[in-house]
């Protein structure tokens, strides 16, 4: 389990990177589009770096709990 979150954490961060990567300003000044345009652009990233978020934080959720558990184990 704790390999599982560890790979839902890592594509968390690729999600995540990618959401903040994707620049709709730069957009804007290679070719000037409508608000309408501009405004997709803007959910469009903002949904990518939440999803990244919200895996991220699944991830560590996971991690944690597989850790927890494997303590408990232990003892």
């Amino acid at each position: 389990m704790k390999g599982l979150g560890a790979g839902v954490v890592l594509v968390g961060l690729i999600v995540f990177v990618l959401g903040l990567l994707q620049t709709p300003l730069g957009d804007m000044l290679v070719r000037p589009a409508s608000s309408a345009e501009y405004l997709a652009a803007l959910q469009n990233k903002a949904l990518l770096t939440h999803t990244g978020l919200a895996f991220l934080i699944m991830g560590t959720v996971v991690s944690t709990g597989a850790a927890i558990v494997d303590a408990i184990k232990r003892r």
